[in-house]
């Protein structure tokens, strides 16, 4: 359920480090960006989630399959940024059906950064997707953590044989090739 990511060296830091926890089950897989600052876990409980390396708190959630779901409650209650950015509620008849964002329906079994850290690999059950994300913001501020306007969206998605897909290998260049382990 936890992930650690502790300074170097151990013994000078003595551990030190900050433990990444919100997963409600098994954290399956854990893959650093390019240059080191966030870090991408992957989870049993059929969620990813994508950290700042330095604090305790996601800054983006992957648990629907298509798109980032509606927004928290939490960030409904707070002002908007600017009011240049501020937007009436979309009306409840004109909202897109939710039925096709569906939850992933397996476990996440591994979660990748591809292509210079422009999009995120999940590996769960048989599919393999890929999603462009989108981070508003450096997520140190309390209050636009709240707010949590991170998104992403699918992009492209590969479904396999029969077979599951329990990780997935890739450079995290330009081009870079693919590696399924099923």
């Amino acid at each position: 359920k936890t992930a650690r990511a502790m300074r170097l060296p151990l013994a000078r830091h003595a551990g030190d480090g900050t433990d990444f926890v919100a997963h409600n089950a098994a954290v399956t897989s854990a893959c650093w960006n390019h240059d080191g600052t966030m870090v991408l876990t992957a989870s049993a409980d059929r969620t990813a989630r994508m950290w700042n390396a330095g604090l305790a708190s996601p800054l983006l959630t992957f648990s629907q399959t298509h798109a980032q779901a509606s927004t928290s409650p939490a960030s409904a209650l707070l002002p908007p940024i600017s009011p240049a950015k501020a937007r009436a509620p979309m009306p409840a008849a004109t909202r897109p059906v939710a039925a096709a964002n569906k939850p992933f329906g397996h476990e996440v079994k591994a979660a990748r950064f591809f292509y210079m850290d422009e999009f995120v690999l999940l590996a769960s059950g048989s599919t393999l997707n890929l999603y462009r994300y989108k981070l508003v913001g450096d997520g140190v501020d309390d209050l636009e953590r709240l707010r949590n306007n991170n998104r992403y969206k699918l992009v492209a998605s590969y479904s396999g044989s029969s077979h599951t897909i329990n990780d997935v290998s890739a450079i995290n260049t330009f081009l870079s090739p693919l590696v399924l382990l099923v």
